[in-house]
């Protein structure tokens, strides 16, 4: 993994916003296998 440690992701400014969609980062790929986190954007 390449992340620093501790590091915070700003989701908002690294990803457009889409009402009713997930925003989303990928944090690892090696050999085909990747880990990406993601949250929920509360619509109102």
């Amino acid at each position: 993994m390449k992340e620093q440690a501790g590091k915070i992701i700003d989701f908002v400014r690294e990803n457009r916003t889409v009402p009713g969609c997930t925003i989303s980062k990928q944090i690892y790929r090696e050999n085909g296998t990747g880990i990406s986190i993601f949250c929920l954007e509360k619509v109102f």
